[in-house]
């Protein structure tokens, strides 16, 4: 009976740790919908960099830098967990780090590069 409560007790905590996972993954994947605008300098220019998420898996990345407009670039997107996030534009996959709340969005490249976003309202 000794070795059984430990084993209950281990196993309630991370049945526990696994809905608190699954918790914020869910919640991140609906702050993550809709419209994200950041401003990033390159070079002497100023560029505004705008996301736009949706419920059916997909990204758009519009670019605007000294009155030249890129984009829109059509993609998609999949949440892999609440902190991982992969985004697949022309064939190519990429994944970064993600933080997300109702107004901030933080996406960091595998260099460690980050760039932060604010909601478009």
């Amino acid at each position: 009976m000794r070795t059984v409560r430990p084993l209950l007790a281990v196993g309630l905590l991370l049945a526990l740790a696994g809905f608190a996972l699954a918790d914020a993954k869910e919640d991140a994947e609906k702050n993550i919908l809709g419209k994200w605008q950041a401003t990033e300098e390159m070079g002497d220019v100023k560029a505004k960099i705008v996301l736009e998420f949706t419920d059916k898996g997909a990204v758009s990345v519009k670019i605007e830098a000294g009155g030249t407009t890129i984009g829109p670039i059509n993609g998609k997107y999949k949440l892999l967990d609440a902190e991982t996030i992969e985004v697949t534009v022309e064939g190519r996959a990429e994944k970064n780090k993600i933080k997300v709340g109702k107004d901030d969005l933080s996406l960091t490249d595998t260099s460690g590069k980050a760039m932060k976003f604010g909601r478009v309202k």
